[in-house]
C-alpha cells in the first residue's frame, strides 16, 4: 500500500528529525523526552504521532514544565486541541505557543492523481515573491517558495500553489486562492500541476495541513496524497485559535453553531494582520 511504502521511505528522516524512535513507543502515555538536537533543530517542540502512538521532543531546559503539563495524556488526548492547550501551558512564559494536530501527507509517483488542465502557469520564486500578496495567499510560504504553479484571471493572479523545500526528499506545496475565485476547481489544477513538477525532479510531494481544514484534506485525498503521520509544534506568538471548520460534510448541507452566542469564547481576539 502507499502509506506503507511512503512511511518507511521516510521514517529515518523522521526520526532523525525528531531524534527519537516511533517503533520503540508505548501505545498507551505519550512520552517527553529531553533532546539536546532541539536547542539547534527547531522547533523547541515537537510532537509526532503515528497509529495512536506518539512520543514529544522538547529542549532539555524546557522538558520538567512540559512534562507536568502533559504527563499522563493519551494519544488521543494530546493529538487534540486540548493538546495544544496544554503544550501551551509550558510555553507561554518562553513566547511560544502550542501548535496543532496537523495532518502531514505525502504522495510519489505511484499514488499521485494528476488532474487534466491547462490553466496553471510556472511561476519562479521570485515571479511568485513579485505578484503574490501575502494577505490573499498566507497558505503559499511566499518568501520561501522556490517556483509555482498560478492561474490568471484578466492578468490578475487568482489561485497560486507555491512549493517550498522541507528537506532534500520532500518538496512542499501551499495553496491558495482568491475568496471571489473559490470553488472553480483551481485550487486542484495549480496543485496537480506543482505536484507533477516535483516528482519530476525526483521528489516527494509534501503536504500539512490543520485537522480542522476539510477542503484542504479532501483535495490532498483527491490527488492522491496519504496521511503519513500527525504532528504538533511550538511556533511563536501569542496563543493561536483554530477557526470553526472550513467546508461542509457534503453539498448544501445545513449547518449550525451548537453552543449559543453567549457560550462562545469571548476572550478570544482578532487576527492582527
Amino acid at each position: 500500500m502507499a502509506v506503507e511504502r511512503l512511511r518507511q521511505r521516510l521514517m529515518p528522516w523522521q526520526e532523525g528529525r525528531l531524534g527519537a524512535s516511533l517503533e520503540a513507543l508505548a501505545t498507551s502515555e505519550v512520552p517527553v523526552v529531553a533532546l539536546d538536537a532541539r536547542l539547534e533543530l527547531g522547533p523547541p517542540v515537537l510532537a509526532v504521532g503515528l497509529g495512536g502512538r506518539g512520543v514529544v521532543t522538547v529542549r532539555p531546559d524546557w522538558a520538567p514544565a512540559l512534562e507536568a503539563a502533559l504527563g499522563g495524556l493519551s494519544y488521543d488526548l494530546l493529538f487534540s486541541i486540548y493538546g495544544a492547550y496544554e503544550i501551551s501551558r509550558a510555553t507561554l512564559p518562553h513566547g511560544l505557543t502550542g501548535w496543532g494536530p496537523y495532518f502531514c501527507m505525502a504522495a510519489d509517483d505511484e499514488s499521485f492523481c494528476e488532474a487534466d488542465d491547462p490553466r496553471p502557469v510556472h511561476l519562479s520564486g521570485d515571479e511568485i515573491r513579485s505578484i503574490a500578496d501575502p494577505k490573499i495567499f498566507w497558505h503559499c510560504f511566499v518568501d520561501e517558495a522556490i517556483g509555482g504553479f498560478g492561474i490568471f484571471d484578466d492578468g490578475q493572479l487568482v489561485s497560486l500553489a507555491s512549493i517550498r523545500v522541507e528537506s532534500d526528499e520532500l518538496l512542499e506545496i501551499g495553496i491558495d486562492s482568491a475568496p471571489d475565485q473559490q470553488l472553480r476547481g483551481m485550487g486542484r489544477a495549480v496543485a496537480a500541476a506543482a505536484g507533477r513538477w516535483i516528482l519530476e525532479q525526483g521528489k516527494l510531494v509534501w503536504w500539512t495541513t490543520s485537522t480542522w481544514n476539510v477542503p484542504s484534506s479532501r483535495l490532498s485525498r483527491a490527488l492522491g496524497l496519504v496521511h503519513i503521520w500527525s504532528e504538533m509544534i511550538a511556533v511563536p506568538g501569542p496563543f493561536r485559535m483554530p477557526p470553526q471548520p472550513l467546508g461542509a460534510p457534503a453539498p448544501g448541507a445545513e449547518m449550525r453553531n451548537y453552543y449559543p452566542e453567549w457560550a462562545m469564547n469571548h476572550d478570544i481576539k482578532p487576527r492582527e494582520e
